[in-house]
């Protein structure tokens, strides 16, 4: 039935009457933590994280960093498996993904000088050396 009209009928909305997209989701930005600090001081701080997280795991476990992303290959002491551990620059964050606990996201806490959880669990260096069974650690530099 072409052209049928009434009640149940599926009218898509044109876009010149659909809401602007800034009052659904406000101003288009990168979703980044409050005081954000420069892009390469970002940089500088994932990269000292990253290289002291591979020589840190690197003699209890198979670690290699290449291009800004750190694979780990867990040995049977951790269960097995693979993480990454990688920075991401537009939300200037590390981003883990690890086969016992999943995804998870770290934002630079300039307070405590550590890679917090950005949902609540525990920092960076902690969680990893509680499922590695590796002791790490790491200070900004």
């Amino acid at each position: 039935m072409a052209g049928a009209t009434g009640p149940g009928v599926y009218k898509p909305r044109r876009p010149e009457t659909s809401l602007p997209i800034s009052r659904l989701s406000g101003a288009r930005r990168a979703c980044r933590p409050a005081g954000l600090m420069s892009d390469s001081a970002f940089e500088s701080l994932a990269d000292s994280l990253l290289a002291a997280l591979e020589e840190g795991i690197g003699p209890h476990a198979d670690a290699e960093l290449q291009g800004g992303v750190l694979t780990v290959e867990g040995d049977a002491k951790s269960g097995g498996g693979t993480w990454l551990v990688n920075k991401h620059a537009p939300t200037q964050q590390i981003w883990l993904s690890s086969p016992q606990s999943g995804a998870r996201h770290y934002a630079f806490d300039t307070g405590s000088g550590q890679w917090k959880d950005t949902r609540g669990g525990p920092d960076l260096i902690a969680h990893l050396s509680a499922e590695l069974g590796v002791p790490l650690t790491w200070r900004p530099q």
